[in-house]
């Protein structure tokens, strides 16, 4: 708790520090070293990063987490085979980890298989419809490959859930823009500008 303390007021010395004691303390502890491998992630030290993932395979290779957070550390510097595997394990562990199925969605769509992460990215919807990022994520697929109302569909769920979502705000707009071109209705065509500049606005307003 120390250690996360001293991470969150910007000490890292001394949030390294407390998180090293821990283990000197209980050196079998596995989630000691995924708090340690966590942070060590999160400040791209990635060759110590994955030690510490390892070794909390090692102590307890039954726990999704650790297979799903060093899939999602392998996904940090683009090993998307590695994280995969990890992801597949951690979602044969717990096949209702919408953390796991958000990551190898991400995962999948990074390595060129949009179809298996919107696949993923459904699952994550149907297990909580009020996740905005599951919503964010299958919105921002669908956009990549084309499927232009069914990206606005998601992208006005995470509004709904998240109002002050801004980056949901920019996509529905791209959206409704790509949409306003593919049609031949001009009515059509012009509500659909309208709405996007409603969405550009409330961005605007939204800020960074």
């Amino acid at each position: 708790m120390r250690a996360r303390i001293h991470e969150l007021l910007g000490n890292y010395a001394n949030a390294l520090a407390d998180l090293t004691a821990a283990l000197h303390l209980d050196p079998d502890n596995d989630i000691y070293y995924r708090r340690r491998a966590i942070f060590f992630s999160a400040r791209r030290n990635f060759p110590l990063a994955l030690v510490d993932f390892n070794r909390t395979i090692e102590l307890n290779p039954l726990s999704y987490i650790n297979f799903q957070e060093r899939g999602i550390h392998f996904i940090s510097f683009g090993r998307f085979e590695c994280a995969l595997a990890d992801l597949n394990e951690a979602l044969r562990l717990n096949s209702e980890s919408i953390t796991g199925l958000n990551a190898r969605g991400t995962t999948f769509f990074l390595a060129g298989r949009p179809e298996n992460a919107l696949a993923d990215f459904d699952s994550a919807v149907r297990l909580d419809t009020n996740r905005y990022d599951s919503h964010f994520n299958r919105g921002f697929v669908s956009f990549e490959i084309g499927r232009f109302s069914e990206a606005a569909q998601d992208f006005t769920e995470v509004i709904r859930i998240n109002p002050g979502h801004r980056y949901a705000h920019l996509n529905r707009a791209h959206s409704y823009r790509q949409l306003a071109n593919l049609t031949d209705n001009r009515a059509q065509a012009l509500d659909y500008l309208q709405r996007a500049l409603e969405d550009e606005r409330a961005a605007a307003l939204l800020g960074n």
